[in-house]
């Protein structure tokens, strides 16, 4: 479930002990454009706030599981994907 405020997405997510939740972001606009991480940490609390957006801006969404920080992690779950706005 998604919750719209201004340049602001909201997520709903299942907290998994001892995993780490990910999102990566990119405008729709511009598919080639640059690709934003947004890391919850371990088992982060639901909404998953992703702030600082554009205002109406489509955006790709994607979420991935890790067992660890990202950079140090050696697993990581299929990738799900989304397309949504941010809240105007």
């Amino acid at each position: 479930m998604l919750f719209f405020t201004t340049g602001i997405i909201d997520f709903n997510i299942k907290k998994v002990k001892d995993k780490y939740t990910y999102l990566f972001l990119t405008s729709t606009v511009d598919f080639t454009g640059e690709i934003t991480m947004h890391g919850g940490g371990a088992g982060p609390v639901s909404p998953f706030t992703v702030s600082g957006l554009e205002p109406g801006m489509e955006y790709c969404v994607y979420a991935v599981v890790t067992n660890g920080a990202y950079d140090t992690a050696t697993e990581v779950s299929q990738s799900k994907g989304l397309i949504c706005s941010a809240g105007v």
